[in-house]
């Protein structure tokens, strides 16, 4: 058996100069269950993870962007 993962980050709906609005936590799942549906996925486990702003593919963060994060749901399942 092998698992995989799929993230789902919450898109921004709305920016403004000084503030972003992001999808809440419903809509998130929402697209994940779509995502779960439309691609047959046997789900192992989901989760949420705490994911500092200016984080790259690396997983190092950008230090200069310091304070600022978003939860994204994380989607574990057989591959």
């Amino acid at each position: 058996m092998q698992i995989a993962y799929q993230d789902f980050i919450p898109k921004v709906l709305e920016e403004k100069m000084l503030t972003t609005k992001y999808e809440d936590l419903p809509m998130v799942v929402t697209r994940a269950n779509d995502w779960i549906k439309s691609n047959a996925i046997q789900v192992i486990n989901l989760e949420t993870v705490y994911m500092p702003l200016g984080e790259n593919g690396d997983g190092m963060v950008d230090e200069r962007i310091t304070g600022f994060a978003y939860r994204l749901l994380r989607v574990w399942y057989r591959a």
